[in-house]
């Protein structure tokens, strides 16, 4: 099966995933490629009407909108407590706590924002890398909490604050941590990932962050960063932060938090408020992109979108929007809509759709480009709020984060 990151192999993974990590493993936010595709094979083809046995939950993380990733043994959530001070989580597979630790002041009411934590953490070897939505980059000890080193990414490199606060999981690529703190000639930028040292920002771009997570291709050899600013998608040479190309892509107020993800030579990205999507085809060295097709159908907010086959399959639209979408990536051609699928978070693992509603519903969806599958669902009773944040999936179990709750499910096969 192809999926979004093909022909990667180990160079990829080498760089994303941490040292430690088991395979099934999740150490950053959509997955260890960050795709939305997740490691895992022996997983149920079905659940059981009332959804699959819950394996443990979690109460009072606090206000958030973050997932949890999952490695060695141990599952790590942003939440915050009343103050507003931001809170790292470590719990045991078992659900038991390991600990808590503080990582900085999270956004309250900040005009259009809600209250809570943004960013899912990045497990790499023995540390944990969380940015707070005020822009502070913490590195903390994976196995006791301890903070072990900070950066002010606002102050050093001149980015203004957002209007939703910062929003991002970091990349780790080798020894470099890679975020957008969105300044002059520093809207990417990449640091030592144990002195926090700058090794390069991207220069002649000036953007804003768009609140995105980067991701990592590899095309013709050569490794790049992609990812969505405030008005375009970029790629940037790993290595060097030398901007290879820009391709601009605006949503109306610069809020692009969708990771590009890319199959078969083909990169697509998507926004949401009517902007939709764009496929663009890389040259063979991957210094220059092509646009190939446009398409508004697939205007997706920040669920999401995963391929497999070929296809993209993600939400659009409100909770009155036009449902789940599967699109052909060569082309473009939408292959069906359902709108009967409210919108969300769509990842995917061992062949299946995983789609996270803003109703509460858990939907498990065969991936099929002629025709929407159904298999099952069921509703997430714990918490409250808004369903805002994406699922993980590690070990044979689905993490479900509603407000200040962690749900976690058995769904591995027996």
């Amino acid at each position: 099966m192809k999926t979004t990151i093909v022909a990667m192999g180990l160079l990829i993974l080498a760089g994303l995933t941490a040292r430690a990590a088991r395979a099934g493993d999740c150490p950053r936010f959509r997955g260890p490629t960050g795709s939305g595709v997740f490691d895992e094979t022996g997983l149920l083809k079905t659940w059981p009407a009332n959804g699959p046995k819950p394996a443990w939950s979690a109460k009072g993380l606090g206000e958030g909108y973050s997932s949890a990733v999952v490695v060695g043994g141990t599952v790590y959530v942003t939440g915050q407590d009343s103050a507003g001070q931001g809170l790292l989580f470590a719990f045991g597979e078992d659900g038991s706590e390991k600990w808590k630790a503080p990582y900085g002041p999270e956004v309250g009411k900040l005009g259009p924002a809600r209250p809570g934590s943004r960013g899912s953490p990045t497990v790499d070897g023995d540390r944990v890398y969380v940015v707070s939505g005020f822009g502070r980059l913490v590195t903390l000890d994976a196995k006791t909490g301890k903070e072990l080193s900070a950066v002010d990414l606002p102050k050093r490199f001149g980015g203004k604050m957002l209007g939703f606060g910062c929003a991002e999981s970091v990349l780790v690529d080798g020894d470099n941590v890679i975020c957008t703190p969105g300044g002059p000639d520093a809207s990417i930028v990449a640091l030592n990932k144990k002195t926090g040292e700058t090794i390069w920002q991207s220069k002649g771009l000036s953007q804003p962050s768009g609140y995105c997570s980067a991701g990592l291709i590899v095309v013709g050899g050569r490794k790049i960063v992609t990812t969505m600013l405030a008005a375009s998608v970029v790629g940037l040479d790993a290595a060097t932060g030398k901007v290879l190309w820009s391709h601009a892509n605006r949503q109306g107020n610069g809020t692009q938090p969708n990771t590009p993800v890319y199959a078969d030579g083909m990169l697509y990205a998507t926004a949401g408020r009517g902007t939709g999507g764009v496929a663009l085809a890389l040259a063979a060295d991957g210094t220059s992109v092509t646009a190939k097709w446009t398409d508004k159908t697939l205007d997706n907010s920040m669920q999401g979108v995963v391929l497999i086959d070929g296809h993209i399959y993600g939400t659009a639209g409100g909770r009155r929007g036009k449902g789940l979408i599967c699109q052909e990536l060569a082309g473009g051609k939408i292959a069906w809509t359902a709108p009967e699928v409210s919108s969300g978070a769509v990842v995917a693992a061992d062949g299946m759709l995983y789609i996270y509603g803003s109703d509460g519903t858990v939907r498990l969806v065969k991936p099929d480009a002629k025709a929407y599958t159904p298999v099952s669902q069921f509703k997430v009773m714990l918490g409250a709020g808004m369903h805002l944040a994406h699922p993980t999936i590690a070990n044979g179990r689905l993490y479900i984060r509603h407000g200040d709750a962690l749900a976690v499910y058995d769904i591995a096969a027996k």
